[in-house]
């Protein structure tokens, strides 16, 4: 079935709206003219009042400027996921750097159920929390694990959990009440948080205060009516650099491994006065035009290299070879 964009409806609603004001405040003129022209100046002017009412709101937005939308307030936000792998990723994006909080998210998530029967069996401020939630997800393996693992973040210091309608002086009671932001004295007293803002605008804020120290607020979407704030390194929102092929530049030089030599080249080949072991490819072109043409034959004969035998002979040293790996 064809479905109408939302925007398309909307402009159609707007300019049918304006065709009937329109009429409405056309009709109202006429009437008041022709009462005009018979002598009823009352019903005459009642007309021109409903001209005046019916056409208000045409030439209103004339004079009257439309105010902007506040822009969204620019902040990191990621959805709680609900499989395991996902879960362990999370965990260690906002607590990676403390050994003793990963180790019990990893006990949670291996067998959430006898991990919160006994955190609900300790004397713990979330006992009571946990021993619910057990109840209330008996036989959900997967669910418990999420749910837990939020209430359990939250009892480690690793994430707040505030109303959607929460006030600054309850962020700021809750913010400094986390692990990073004490470990790494990500001060919240000097930040410019504007008191008649919301969550998202104060962390928005937070992030620009923080980013000197490469750290940002990290807001998770938990589908429900609270605000969830962790605390996060910038490090991982950076691009990983891509690792690029190492290719040998035209000019560089090209080094000479040895290998035996055939006994059918020894016989044909004599090496250039002064051509050193290492040499530039300048000078082994040079070296291949004036090469015998036997060996131009057998250099054809090769896809895509060969090996050129150059004897290197020095007063009173005894000959040696070595070869070049030469590309077409």
């Amino acid at each position: 079935m064809f479905k109408v964009n939302d925007k398309i409806k909307d402009a159609f609603s707007a300019f049918l709206g304006a065709l009937l004001l329109l009429l409405f405040a056309g009709g109202s003129g006429w009437m008041a003219f022709i009462m005009f022209q018979r002598g009823s100046w009352l019903i005459g002017a009642i007309g021109v009042i409903g001209a005046l009412f019916f056409s208000s709101p045409l030439w209103a937005g004339l004079f009257i400027t439309k105010k902007e939308p506040e822009p969204e307030p620019v902040v990191t936000k990621v959805d709680w996921p609900t499989d395991k792998a996902a879960l362990l990723k999370l965990a260690q994006t906002v607590a990676g750097d403390d050994a003793e909080v990963m180790q019990l998210v990893k006990d949670s998530l291996a067998s959430p159920e006898a991990f919160y029967t006994a955190r609900s069996e300790s004397e713990g401020e979330y006992a009571d929390e946990y021993y619910e939630m057990l109840d209330t997800y008996k036989g959900k393996p997967d669910t418990l694990r999420s749910e837990g693992l939020l209430v359990l973040l939250e009892e480690l210091r690793v994430i707040v959990r505030l109303d959607w309608k929460a006030d600054l002086d309850s962020f700021q009671g809750m913010m400094p009440r986390l692990k990073r932001v004490q470990r790494y004295g990500l001060d919240l007293s000097d930040a410019p948080l504007d008191e008649a803002a919301y969550v998202p605008r104060w962390c928005e804020a937070l992030d620009k205060f923080w980013k000197p120290k490469h750290y940002h607020t990290l807001l998770i979407d938990t589908q429900s009516d609270e605000y969830v704030v962790a605390v996060a390194p910038t490090a991982h929102l950076l691009p990983k650099p891509k690792h690029r092929r190492k290719t040998k530049h035209r000019n560089q030089k090209l080094k000479i491994k040895k290998a035996p030599l055939p006994a059918t080249l020894r016989r044909t080949i004599k090496p250039p006065q002064g051509l050193s072991s290492v040499f530039e490819p300048r000078q082994l072109r040079h070296f291949l035009t004036k090469m015998p043409i036997v060996l131009k034959k057998i250099l054809q004969k090769t896809y895509f290299s060969c090996q050129i035998c150059i004897f290197a002979k020095s007063r009173g040293a005894q000959c040696r070879h070595t070869v070049a790996s030469v590309k077409r």
